[in-house]
């Protein structure tokens, strides 16, 4: 549950703060540039934080103890949990917190592109909304059984 939180954490906070970034870039607003500074600074402050508590908790020993049970767990469960969690929360909150249409597919960023150039010029919306809902629910299943 603890690292369900701190991926939760770094994942909300970081679309807030893009998001933010890139509404006071569009809207020539210094203010909201100035909140989204101050979003990455409590993410990055938690950061420090969550790497702090787990080299002194106790709770993740195990994982350590052989390389395979730290590559099983870190590769399998940790990084497709977190890309799953990732794809089906982080471009709803950035476009809510930019000011767009919460479905909307940006054309710069590389995965953007990639998920254009994949599902034609905009995915149907059916399909957007239902894999990531989907993908949201098996990255909470991989991340709550480490």
């Amino acid at each position: 549950m603890i690292l369900l939180t701190i991926i939760l954490f770094l994942t909300i906070m970081e679309a807030i703060h893009e998001g933010l970034a890139l509404r006071g870039k569009n809207e020539g607003s210094a203010r909201l540039g100035t909140i989204a500074g101050l979003v990455e600074m409590v993410k990055l402050t938690g950061m420090v934080t969550i790497i702090l508590f787990l080299i002194y908790s106790d709770h993740y020993d195990d994982y350590l103890a052989s390389p395979w049970h730290f590559w099983r767990w870190l590769v399998l469960q940790l990084v497709v949990g977190w890309l799953a969690l990732r794809y089906g929360l982080f471009d709803w909150i950035h476009n809510i917190c930019a000011g767009l249409d919460w479905k909307y597919i940006g054309k710069t960023k590389l995965y953007d592109k990639f998920l254009r150039k994949l599902m034609g010029k905009q995915p149907p919306f059916p399909f957007h909304f239902w894999t990531r809902i989907v993908l949201l629910g098996i990255g909470l299943g991989l991340i709550l059984k480490l």
